[in-house]
């Protein structure tokens, strides 16, 4: 298991070293990202998946789209704001071209945004 930040949009030199690291992992090896819910972190969601889709592998996001869950939510109060039309567009349209459709319910749902900094960890298990 490995955890890498990009501490925001991911530049061109740390996409080198991430095309690096994945071009390293092992077949099985699943890549997930987690990031703020907004467009933001949809359009840094899209750059790593395209990353992705070049070294023959797909990003599946998580806590992204439906694993909030009551707790998580009820946590995140304090940690969200409307999205505007503007956002909602952006979300959609990045949903759309790379088949995150639970994600986009999910958003299109709640028209929220939360901050990861807000939410609850969730660790994904495995396949």
């Amino acid at each position: 298991c490995a955890l890498i930040y990009t501490a925001g949009m991911p530049s061109p030199s740390w996409l080198r070293i991430y095309r690096l690291m994945l071009k390293a992992l092992p077949d099985a090896a699943e890549v997930r990202h987690w990031c703020d819910i907004d467009a933001g972190g949809f359009r840094i969601a899209n750059r790593l998946a395209a990353a992705c889709q070049d070294e023959g592998r797909a990003l599946r996001l998580y806590g992204m789209g439906g694993e909030l869950n009551r707790e998580t939510q009820e946590a995140s109060e304090g940690a969200r704001k409307a999205l505007d039309d503007g956002e909602l567009r952006t979300i959609r349209r990045i949903c759309a071209s790379r088949d995150w459709n639970r994600e986009w319910a999910f958003v299109d749902e709640r028209k929220l945004a939360y901050e990861q900094e807000g939410m609850r960890v969730i660790v994904p298990t495995p396949r």
